[in-house]
């Protein structure tokens, strides 16, 4: 009878974590003083650089240890660059692509969830942007708050948002 329960516990809690899913990840971009920054491909400077993040670009920061910050540009490029140089704006759930799956190729991003409300950006199919928390209390479980590569933050229809796994 114990390994039951243990085994219904452990099924429990693996269904609430998915259900409450925090976010993980933060964003940010440059610090105002900087141009642009060479992302590196390892956490050091004579390393093969993979990307270059410009400034009032935003990018997804993944971690940071020994003064690197590893992110993921929103070229869905991974790599490191000095943390001294980011400016970390907030909580994020990840990076998904936009995805129309129509011959239309683009959508919007709305200022509000209504469709109704203006639209403030247009988006293509294959653009990444920043999935962020809903704020209204379920974490990451929608999909339709999202930040572009300029800043742009607004709502988007979810069924256009491809999440992208990271590694």
């Amino acid at each position: 009878m114990k390994p039951f329960i243990i085994i219904i516990l452990l099924i429990l809690f693996t269904v609430t974590c998915v259900i409450c899913q925090e976010p993980a990840y933060h964003y940010g971009k440059l610090i105002d003083n900087m141009d642009s920054v060479d992302v590196h491909k390892e956490q050091n400077d004579s390393s093969d650089i993979v990307a270059q993040v410009k400034r009032k670009e935003y990018f997804l920061l993944l971690s940071g240890k020994d003064g690197w910050s590893h992110i993921i540009t929103m070229s869905n490029i991974t790599g490191y660059i000095r943390e001294n140089s980011v400016n970390v704006k907030g909580t994020a759930c990840g990076i998904a692509s936009i995805d129309t799956g129509d011959d239309d190729m683009h959508t919007y991003i709305y200022m509000d969830v209504s469709v109704l409300s203006s639209a403030i950006e247009t988006v293509t199919d294959g653009d990444y942007v920043i999935v962020l928390d809903n704020s209204d209390g379920d974490g990451c479980d929608d999909t339709n708050i999202v930040l572009t590569k300029s800043g742009i933050k607004g709502y988007i229809d979810e069924k256009y948002v491809r999440p992208i796994s990271i590694k």
